[in-house]
C-alpha cells in the first residue's frame, strides 16, 4: 500500500514483444533494425514512412491498439515484421504524491470559490486558504462514500447522499427535499431563470431495475417541485414509441464560460445520448445520440470548445466541439475525436493550479492492457494532452468484478489537492499533481 510522500504506481507494461509507440510519435527504422537502407516500403494503410521514421497517417481514426507492420528493404530484399502497441497517453511527466491516506469512510469534498467543504465522520466543515483550519458547521449522516456532491449558489446549499438530497440557506439547518433515485457523480445545478432560483438535478438507477427517470426543477424560494424532463425506459419506446429514453441519467453538468447546461445519458445505441439547455435549464434540446460515442460520463470545457468522454467497453474517443456548432442533432463531421483506448472513462476533477482535469478509467474494456489508470487532461491548447498518472493491474472488488476496479476522484480543495476513492480497498487518498523530476 502507497505511503503519504510517495508517488502512486504507474505498473509497466508486459508486452516485451511490441514496440511501444505513443501514437502522436513515430518509430525510427534505426531502431527497429539498424541494418535497414533508406529505401524501404511499408506493407500497412494505416502507416507510412517518412525521414525514416513509421507513424500514424490518420492518428485521431485509429480504433485498435495493436498492429502489425510489414516492411520491404528495397535495396536488400531483406523482409521483416514487426508488432506495435499503440499508446494514447505522455507518460513519467505527472504523477500523484500521496499526502495522506485514510480508512475506508463516507467522505465528501467540495469547492466553491476560494473555500472547501468537507464531511468526514458525519461532521460538516469549511476551511479556506485564509483560515487554515477547519470550522465546524453541523453533523451530517452522509450515506455512502462514492455518489456523494455538494453545490452552492445565491446563498442556497444542496447536498445529494445517495438517494436523499438536502437543501440550507446557512449551513447548519438542512431540510430534505427529495428521497428517492441516487446518480453518479454530477447530478445538480443551481441556476436563475425564468422562474427564479432553480435546483435541478437528474435521477439514477443502477442494475437491471429499469425504470423512468427525470429532470426536476426545485424552485428554491417558493419550494415547488415539478419535473422539466422525462426519459422513459426501453420498453416505453419499444411498445409505445416514446422519447427521449434512457436506461438511466449519467450527468447533469453547467457549463461555467455559457451557463449552459448539460445532459448525458446511457447506456446503449439509441439511450445514450447529449442533451443541452441555452436557457437555464426551461427547455432541451438533442445534441446528439444513438450510439455509444454519445455515452459520456463527464464534460470538460474551455473558452472555445466543448468535450465529452466515452463510457464505453468499445474503443473509447475524447470528443470536442467548437461552441458556434452547438445546435441540435449536430452534424458528426462537426466533431473532432481523440483516442484514449484501453477502458471505459469515468469522472473527472478539475486542478487550477495546472489546468488539468484528473479523470479515472476502470476496468471495462481492457483493450489496451488489464489496469485502471487515472489521466491528467489539460486542454489549454484547445485539444486534450493526455498524461498517464497512475496505472494499477485490476485485482477486482472483494476477489471479482475486475471490471469495476477504479481510482475515483471525489474532489478537490482550495490547495488543489485531489481526493480519491480506491474502490478495490475504500482507502481514501489525498494527492497532489506533481511534476515528475
Amino acid at each position: 500500500m502507497v505511503e503519504p510522500g510517495d508517488f502512486l504506481l504507474v505498473e509497466a507494461s508486459e508486452n516485451a514483444e511490441y514496440y511501444d509507440l505513443f501514437y502522436g510519435d513515430s518509430l525510427s527504422l534505426t531502431e527497429v533494425d539498424s541494418t535497414l537502407s533508406t529505401k524501404v516500403e511499408i506493407d500497412n494503410d494505416l502507416f507510412d514512412i517518412n525521414n525514416n521514421k513509421i507513424f500514424l497517417k490518420d492518428k485521431n481514426n485509429i480504433s485498435h491498439v495493436y498492429e502489425t507492420i510489414n516492411l520491404v528493404d528495397l535495396k536488400s530484399n531483406k523482409k521483416l515484421s514487426i508488432k506495435v502497441k499503440l499508446r494514447f497517453w505522455l507518460t513519467k511527466k505527472y504523477g500523484l504524491k500521496v499526502q495522506e491516506r485514510y480508512p475506508p469512510q463516507n467522505i465528501l469534498v467540495y469547492t466553491s470559490s476560494d473555500t472547501t467543504y468537507i464531511i468526514e465522520k458525519n461532521t460538516l466543515f469549511y476551511f479556506t486558504k485564509q483560515l487554515g483550519e477547519k470550522v465546524y458547521c453541523t453533523s451530517f449522516p452522509l450515506e455512502g462514500g462514492l455518489y456523494n456532491q455538494m453545490i452552492c449558489k445565491n446563498g442556497y446549499y444542496a447536498i445529494r447522499t445517495e438517494n436523499k438530497i438536502y437543501l440550507s440557506n446557512n449551513l447548519t439547518k438542512w431540510d430534505i427535499i427529495y428521497n428517492d433515485k441516487r446518480a453518479i457523480k454530477e447530478s445538480m445545478v443551481i441556476t436563475q431563470n425564468e422562474n427564479g432560483d432553480e435546483l435541478l438535478f437528474s435521477e439514477y438507477t443502477p442494475g437491471i431495475d429499469y425504470k423512468r427517470h427525470h429532470i426536476y426543477a426545485y424552485n428554491l424560494r417558493n419550494k415547488t417541485m415539478s419535473i422539466r424532463m422525462t426519459f422513459y425506459k426501453r420498453s416505453d419506446f419499444y411498445e409505445n414509441k416514446l422519447q427521449p429514453y434512457a436506461r438511466h441519467i449519467h450527468f447533469l453538468v453547467q457549463d461555467k464560460y455559457s451557463d449552459n447546461i448539460f445532459i448525458g445519458t446511457g447506456d446503449s445505441q439509441g439511450e445514450a445520448g447529449i442533451y443541452f439547455s441555452e436557457d437555464m435549464g426551461i427547455t432541451f434540446k438533442k445534441l446528439g445520440g444513438g450510439n455509444e460515442k454519445w455515452r459520456s460520463l463527464a464534460m470538460m470545457f474551455n473558452s472555445e470548445f466543448i468535450f465529452w468522454n466515452m463510457d464505453s467497453a468499445e474503443p473509447q474517443y475524447l470528443f470536442r466541439l467548437n461552441r458556434k456548432d452547438l445546435q441540435e442533432n449536430v452534424s458528426w463531421e462537426k466533431i473532432d475525436k481523440y483516442p484514449l483506448i484501453n477502458s471505459a472513462l469515468w469522472c473527472s476533477a478539475y486542478v487550477s493550479d495546472f489546468d488539468m482535469y484528473i479523470m479515472s478509467s476502470n476496468g471495462e474494456g481492457q483493450l489496451y492492457d488489464n489496469k485502471f489508470r487515472n489521466y491528467g487532461i489539460s486542454i489549454a491548447k484547445n485539444r486534450p494532452e493526455v498524461y498517464e498518472l497512475q496505472a494499477r493491474k485490476c485485482k477486482g472488488i472483494d476477489g471479482k468484478y475486475a471490471q469495476y476496479s477504479q481510482f475515483m476522484p471525489i474532489g478537490t480543495d482550495v490547495h488543489n489537492f485531489v481526493y480519491f476513492v480506491d474502490l478495490e480497498n475504500n482507502y481514501i487518498y489525498k494527492c497532489k499533481v506533481t511534476e515528475i523530476k
